[in-house]
């Protein structure tokens, strides 16, 4: 990945702002980001990003998987994100419920395994 403050830009816009997160923290190779609100994540904005190579959304969460450059885009993410990840602020809002509907097979080899 060539411009990590641009990759951070995007993926903070994608991921609803600032405001949406409740904990930040890195994985061996992606960045995990707990959210609030479903409805501000841009999954069509998350799939155009440069440099992400695949991203899951699942439960609250975002696993952002980027590989051997997590440890540079994630000090980008949290810069631009003006995130501390050692002093989170104590976020009392409520989640979303989960959307309930119809559901395929790979919901339930997600939910009960394989």
């Amino acid at each position: 990945m060539d411009n990590f403050d641009v990759f951070a830009k995007e993926v903070v816009t994608g991921l609803g702002g600032r405001d949406n997160f409740i904990h930040v923290f890195r994985c061996t190779r992606s960045i995990r980001v707990n959210y609030k609100h479903v409805k501000e994540i841009d999954e069509e904005k998350l799939k155009t990003i440069s440099g992400l190579s695949g991203y899951v959304n699942k439960a609250h969460q975002v696993q952002l998987i980027i590989g051997k450059d997590v440890d540079e885009a994630f000090e980008a993410f949290i810069k631009e994100a003006d995130w501390d990840p050692n002093n989170e602020p104590a976020n009392t809002e409520p989640l979303e419920p989960e959307e309930e509907g119809p559901h395929n097979v790979k919901y339930y080899v997600q939910k009960f395994g394989n």
